[in-house]
């Protein structure tokens, strides 16, 4: 279901962001002797393509090469990754749609900076098919609704008057 979908994107998005953390930690402290490895490097670079490929995210680097990365497409965006310190993502489902919520510490604050990325995608379809839902739940009571004005105006073939069709 996207429901499901969903909620493994999001675990995905908070594994990956836990370790481009770990990565930020040794690159800080490879960084102490002057070198940081491309090893190192090059598994922060792999890391926020994944990332960016599940959420839209900002990134901005230190001189160590200490990855800060943001929600969405510009600096002001929550902080999901700063140094050695990571944000969760997290989503609810509210009034038929999905709300992301970023968590930090112990709150989780509403946000709507995933735009972009496979995350979004999610939440846009989910919002969709419970519109669908909706939509048709409306159609098949307005049809029921119909008939049974239909029928209650018209009588039996025994002279009796009709009664609803359906409940």
């Amino acid at each position: 279901s996207t429901l499901r979908r969903t909620e493994d994107t999001v675990t995905a998005i908070n594994i990956l962001t836990e370790q481009l953390a770990d990565v930020n930690s040794r690159l800080l402290s490879a960084g102490q002797s002057g070198k940081s490895s491309n090893s190192l490097l090059d598994n922060r670079d792999k890391l926020i393509g994944e990332i960016a490929e599940l959420a839209e995210v900002t990134v901005t680097y230190e001189a160590r090469g200490v990855a800060t990365l943001r929600l969405g497409d510009t600096i002001a965006g929550p902080v999901l990754v700063s140094s050695k310190n990571f944000n969760k993502i997290d989503v609810i489902e509210k009034m038929g749609q999905l709300q992301p919520l970023i968590v930090s510490g112990g709150s989780k604050t509403a946000t709507s900076q995933i735009s972009k990325g496979l995350l979004a995608g999610l939440v846009d379809s989910y919002r969709f098919l419970s519109d669908t839902a909706r939509n048709i739940d409306f159609l098949a009571t307005s049809v029921a609704r119909g008939l049974n004005d239909v029928h209650n105006r018209g009588v039996t073939l025994d002279g009796e008057r009709g009664m609803d069709m359906f409940s």
